[in-house]
């Protein structure tokens, strides 16, 4: 919606308009945060375990 039609709205409508255009930035946000958040703790997790690339020979049967 174009400032001009913006301002063609009544009060009400506007105050809606602003009110979901600010929900849906929050959500965004919180998207975003989530996707950081995730790929931070595959990070950790990744670093935590290095021994997980042993896992695969310790399930051998040549492993001792």
């Amino acid at each position: 919606m174009s400032n001009n039609e913006f301002e063609n709205v009544d009060e009400h409508e506007q105050a809606r308009i602003l009110y979901y255009r600010a929900c849906i930035a929050e959500f965004q946000q919180l998207g975003y945060q989530e996707a950081f958040l995730d790929e931070v703790l595959r990070q950790q997790r990744a670093l935590r375990t290095p021994t997980a690339i042993l896992t695969p020979y310790k399930m051998s049967k040549n492993w001792r």
